[in-house]
């Protein structure tokens, strides 16, 4: 039950009223319809969109960074919504509109995300608060974060029946960026990956241990997660295991893609449409690095994977998803390659060219960062030698870098522009920019404890970044 904090009497009257329509089928859609109206009509207030271009940050002469918002503990983070939502700050940035429209939308969807997952509380679009009773929640897509998965208060099961996946999680919901109900999940774990809308999650289920090669007593399931709650688990043949999470769902919820292994030199990525069909499997020289997983461009038509090749080493690859075709590879991959929002570039990591950024309509090498760029500070930071992601946007040449430091046991995120060093900023180990380049939100996120695994950001900081003309 998610408890709101406005007035009795407006509850009563929706309750009312949603009761009212309840009594027939067609209700839930003319429900749906009315919330999806609400939402659109307060982000046509508070996120205005004359359709007036905006001016690339590509085409000022330098830029500034300011600091937007910064939260360093939970007391940060609930103080600043004392207030309600949209803070000060951040309703006088939704409404600049010489930032572009989508800029906006996303620093929106980021902060409700963080106010979500960190204090259990959404913003109707009344501007009441709902607070949202559970052990934990999670964006169930990663870059937008518009739906969310609530894991219910209580434990998960200790036996399976018949009308569950095989996994021993609780089923939850699926809210949307203003605490509205949209769907159920089978199972709510951290570890499901959703299309943007949540009408498509992907997980897997049943056990098969790499370890012993002679016995299959257990089974592996690819299974697909529907907002009806309903699930298809789609067998792996004996042989095959996937290594942990190592798959993924389209933004649209179009298709999903699993990477399978025999380990035996037989190397897959499986793409499925969304009700479970196999489209096509591609051969991959080796399996997916540890705790990756491939990433599907948000135009559908790539996908990247970080390998650890058969024949050893490291490599990134690129492949077109409608020809099955390998288009690029690259030496010494990075855990994750990254997609602009656009789709038009991606980045790989290379042995000589730590960083490599390509151009997807053309496969032209855009960017080439050289190594003494990012090891140009060895004395300050010596050991700085793993480098965790990097993060691109629609701007050309702007890009994010988070590293280890593994003399110290520290980490920090880097900024980049035209291959030179903007901004270093320690502390943080995730670092993401806005599709254009606008906003940069920095967090530590910390792994949490129980089977769930899930994340949760025990800091944020946002930065703007505005074009200045010398």
């Amino acid at each position: 039950m998610f408890y709101n904090k406005g007035s009795i009497y407006s509850v009563a009257l929706q309750t009312a009223i949603i009761l009212a329509l309840a009594a027939s089928a067609s209700a839930i859609g003319i429900m749906n319809t009315a919330q999806e109206i609400t939402e659109h009509l307060w982000e046509q207030e508070y996120i205005p969109d004359s359709g007036l271009p905006t001016v690339p940050l590509t085409e000022y002469d330098d830029f500034d960074v300011v600091e937007l918002f910064r939260a360093e503990t939970i007391d940060d983070l609930e103080s600043a919504i004392v207030d309600g939502y949209p803070m000060p700050w951040l309703e006088e940035v939704l409404k600049d509109e010489s930032i572009p429209w989508e800029d906006r939308y996303w620093l929106n969807c980021r902060m409700r995300g963080v106010i979500a997952e960190n204090l259990h509380i959404f913003f109707g679009t009344d501007g009441s608060s709902i607070e949202v009773p559970c052990d934990w929640m999670s964006a169930g897509e990663k870059y937008w974060r518009e739906t969310f998965i609530v894991n219910p208060v209580g434990d998960a099961p200790e036996t399976l029946t018949e009308d569950m996946p095989r996994a021993y999680r609780e089923s939850g919901v699926l809210v949307d960026l203003y605490g509205v109900k949209i769907g159920n999940i089978a199972i709510a774990d951290s570890l499901v990956r959703l299309s943007r809308d949540g009408r498509l999650g992907v997980a897997i289920t049943g056990w098969r241990n790499v370890r012993y090669r002679d016995t299959y007593d257990e089974e592996l399931f690819f299974c697909l997660l529907y907002p009806d709650g309903s699930f298809s688990e789609i067998p792996l043949e004996e042989q095959f295991l996937s290594n942990g999470s190592q798959y993924n769902v389209s933004q649209d919820g179009s298709m999903a893609v699993l990477a399978v292994s025999d380990y035996q030199g037989n190397n897959q990525l499986r793409i499925f449409d969304k009700n479970g069909e196999l489209d096509s499997s591609l051969p991959i020289d080796g399996i997916l690095e540890p705790r990756s997983y491939p990433i599907l461009s948000p135009d559908n038509k790539f996908i990247a994977v970080a390998l650890d090749l058969t024949s050893g080493g490291d490599q990134g690859e690129l492949f077109e998803i409608e020809s099955g075709a390998s288009v690029y590879q690259s030496w010494m991959a990075i855990r994750f390659p990254q997609f602009s929002a656009s789709s038009e570039r991606v980045s790989f990591c290379g042995q000589e060219i730590p960083i490599c950024v390509i151009g997807t309509t053309d496969l032209r090498i855009i960017n080439e960062y050289p190594q003494q760029l990012f090891f140009s500070s060895m004395t300050e930071f010596p050991f700085r030698d793993f480098m965790d992601g990097i993060t691109l946007c629609n701007t050309e040449g702007l890009l994010l870098g988070s590293w280890r430091n593994s003399a110290f046991d520290t980490e920090e995120v880097d900024l980049f522009y035209n291959g030179a060093t903007q901004r270093r900023y320690s502390g943080y180990n995730e670092g993401t920019l806005s599709p254009n380049g606008h906003f940069v939100w920095l967090a530590d996120v910390l792994e949490g404890q129980g089977s769930t695994r899930a994340f949760y950001e025990t800091k944020c900081l946002v930065l703007g970044i505005e074009g200045v003309q010398r």
